[in-house]
């Protein structure tokens, strides 16, 4: 299903079945970001870049260092690289246990000298965009690691990701480079937890299905649904798994999906028991 960034699904029916649940997951392209939404969960992997492959760049007039402090998640960051040359950087090789869109975060630690910079991501050999590093602290060498916003780009098993420093100003490069934060988008929401479009529809509880509820009512009339408003990663197609029990009624009909008040396709419903 393609969905746009910040729109609305809602799941709006003439039919008989329990709602209990509906997944979604990312499958997508390389676009800019804004922090992991609140309201869907993410799963998360940090990768100490510390522990990743370090390479000089062009210029470069030593080799890039580990500085230490309790402040670094393992206590131990990729030092300043501003004398490492230009394309200086660290590679690390993430688990991808699934194909799709993934955001990154930079963990990083940056002193008052110079304010402001940026440091590239790059998947394999490609620049994806720049992390854009800001000053976290005045007080030299105790300045606290923050989180840079994030970067959405589709993973596939055997990518690797680098951060490099190519812009040609070794100042951009003056920072403590801890760790990245690797997230897949996705996750589940409990349909009685959604907004219900009539107010004849209700949650019961029900056994086995996830959460323990289930929301009932949609066989009341046309446009009985439930919506769930959400913040998506970026523009692209998504995947929508819908859970539901179904107990005396043979048919096998539809339920319509939305974006936005707009029908985009439908899932079939298959008859009895707990899907």
């Amino acid at each position: 299903m393609r969905k746009k960034a910040g729109r609305a699904l809602s799941a709006s029916v003439a039919a008989v079945c329990l709602l209990t649940s509906v997944d979604f997951s990312g499958m997508g392209s390389v676009l800019a970001a804004g922090q992991p939404s609140a309201d869907v969960p993410w799963t998360t992997t940090r990768y100490e870049l510390e522990d990743g492959r370090t390479f000089t760049g062009t210029g470069a007039t030593q080799d890039i260092a580990i500085k230490t402090g309790n402040r670094f998640s393992g206590g131990r960051a990729i030092d300043t690289m501003d004398k490492n040359g230009d394309g200086a950087g660290v590679a690390i090789e993430p688990t991808v246990t699934e194909n799709g869109l993934y955001q990154v975060v930079l963990g990083y630690s940056k002193g008052r000298a110079y304010a402001e910079g940026k440091i590239a991501l790059y998947k394999n050999d490609t620049r994806i965009d720049y992390f854009e590093t800001k000053t976290t602290g005045t007080d030299p060498g105790v300045e606290p690691v923050v989180q840079s916003d994030a970067i959405a780009v589709r993973l596939e098993d055997g990518d690797e990701l680098s951060l490099r420093s190519d812009t040609g100003d070794a100042t951009d490069a003056v920072a403590c480079f801890d760790y990245l934060d690797i997230s897949l988008w996705g996750g589940r929401y409990e349909a009685e937890n959604g907004e219900f479009t009539l107010d004849s529809m209700e949650a019961e509880a029900v056994e086995n299905a996830s959460g323990g509820m289930a929301v009932d009512g949609f066989e009341k009339t046309d446009g009985a649904g439930v919506e769930f408003p959400f913040t998506i990663p970026a523009d692209d197609t998504y995947y929508l798994t819908l859970g539901y029990t179904r107990i005396n009624y043979e048919i096998a009909d539809q339920i319509g999906v939305y974006v936005d008040g707009e029908r985009a396709g439908e899932i079939t419903l298959k008859y009895r028991g707990l899907h």
